[in-house]
């Protein structure tokens, strides 16, 4: 009997060992560095206030799902934010500390996430040369380097086989839609008329209202989550209900943007594809109902255009890969004329000046693989 139970006695042994071998602490230190750089035509200030400003982040990085915390104004030193993820299809959240800042040439911060280091981003930027090698006051030369570890063997060989060569994917994506970006004509309206925000302490004597943030909320899915095959082209297609808190006051009036930044594949972006515009909706409001189709929008709110040239929501339907849904909610401080029925430049257009504060939440979405 001892003879026959060997094998099987020895095999569990080894099977043990090797899961042990792969999920021990490595001995040696492996680390891997993505680095990019691209050159933007805006001066190193304007740059570095972009990408010193969490909220920024989704806009430009396919891996940031959303941002909580210190997000409207360049982080200095000492501060943090949490940010939620998606990175090679794995989600999950960090909180960022800034552990240098030195603006406009140096911005570095660390994460941290189960209470493990998952590495530090360092941003440097130069002004870039002109063609008679004389340095340019309005074009900076910016590079951007992610330097994590492998904290186990398993993890390790992941990063060789499939890991870093994704997260450099994505990182070069990153940097080019960041290049896009501050280089678009609205953009720089934007960064000239956007000061810095510098770092407030909250008021002893102010109440938890009033410094209670601006918030989008869903009861269909959660910040960064999947959203329901049912408020996409997959289902019904009826949009998710929506609800808000922490009106800044002053507000007279909301505006809701939907769009898809990844499309047509989250790989090589090209456009980013309107899902639904709504303006004027009233200050008193606090939520939209699903299937808003059905239910009917609030007295006086306006229809936007969507990409599909229709008014309405039109929800997710990517032909490849996993896309992000932003959904963002402006506060302005008027009721906007009647534009009839804009697009989202118009609409972008005739917000400027008027917005007290924006609220975002971000949804993604897959096809279901046939």
């Amino acid at each position: 009997m001892l003879v026959r139970h060997r094998k099987p006695f020895w095999g569990l042994i080894f099977a043990a060992i090797t899961v042990g071998m792969l999920l021990a602490p490595l001995p040696w230190s492996d680390r891997t560095a993505i680095h990019d750089e691209v050159v933007i035509a805006r001066p190193a200030s304007q740059v570095f206030d972009y990408v010193s400003t969490p909220r920024h982040w989704p806009e430009w990085h396919p891996a940031s799902l959303g941002v909580a915390g210190a997000t409207d104004h360049p982080l200095g030193q000492g501060e943090r934010v949490t940010e939620t993820f998606m990175v090679a299809q794995r989600g999950g959240a960090v909180v960022w500390t800034v552990i240098e800042s030195q603006r406009p040439r140096t911005w570095s911060i660390e994460g941290v996430a189960d209470g493990r280091r998952v590495g530090t981003i360092t941003y440097r930027l130069t002004p870039a040369m002109t063609p008679s090698l004389t340095p340019s006051a309005e074009r900076t030369r910016i590079e951007r380097e992610f330097r994590y570890r492998s904290p186990t063997l398993l993890f390790a060989l992941i990063n060789r086989l499939m890991l870093r060569e994704r997260v450099q994917a994505e990182s070069t994506v990153a940097v080019r839609r960041l290049k896009a970006l501050l280089e678009a004509p609205a953009a720089a309206i934007a960064l000239r008329e956007a000061p810095i925000r510098p770092k407030l302490e909250p008021s002893l004597n102010a109440s938890s209202e009033a410094r209670m943030p601006f918030q989008l909320q869903s009861t269909a899915f959660a910040p960064g989550g999947e959203i329901p095959a049912e408020h996409t082209c997959e289902g019904a297609d009826i949009s998710p209900p929506l609800a808000w808190t922490g009106l800044p006051p002053g507000t007279a009036s909301l505006a809701l943007i939907v769009d898809d930044p990844d499309a047509p594949d989250p790989a090589a972006p090209k456009m980013t594809w309107v899902h639904w515009l709504l303006y004027n909706l009233p200050a008193h409001a606090e939520a939209l109902p699903g299937d808003i189709g059905k239910a009917g929008l609030p007295a006086g709110t306006r229809d936007g255009l969507n990409d599909w040239h229709r008014a309405g929501y039109g929800g997710p339907c990517p032909p490849i890969g996993r896309h992000r849904y932003f959904f963002k909610l402006y506060a302005l401080n008027a009721a906007l004329p009647d534009l009839g029925m804009p697009d989202k430049a118009a609409l972008e257009r005739a917000m400027r000046g008027h917005i007290l504060a924006t609220a975002e939440l971000i949804g993604t979405y897959q096809k279901l693989q046939r």
